[in-house]
């Protein structure tokens, strides 16, 4: 089974978020990255992980569509907001919209 993960950022990582975002970046240069259950990539600091067995894959015209199953979920203990993108912005989630 092929495994793929999915980090859920806090509002104060929109840095990380960018980063991702370009091209022109190392996607990794600068963070912890460890393993997880099925061997997927886990960014430490993340506010959650979790970790997808692939399910399906689908036509979706010029880009695939990717099903995955959950397989494992981490949470943060510490308490933040949520990063959000709305508006052409990314920001924490109660900043977005006022």
């Amino acid at each position: 089974a092929s495994y793929f993960s999915i980090h859920l950022l806090a509002g104060d990582q929109s840095a990380l978020a960018w980063q991702f975002a370009k091209s022109d970046m190392d996607k990794t240069a600068g963070l912890e990255i460890s393993q997880g259950p099925g061997g997927s990539p886990k960014i430490q600091g993340c506010l959650a992980y979790l970790e997808c067995r692939h399910h399906a894959l689908y036509d979706g015209g010029d880009h695939g569509i990717l099903v995955g199953e959950v397989t494992h979920i981490e949470f943060s203990d510490q308490e933040r907001d949520p990063l959000v993108y709305c508006k052409s912005a990314l920001g924490p989630l109660p900043a977005i919209g006022t």
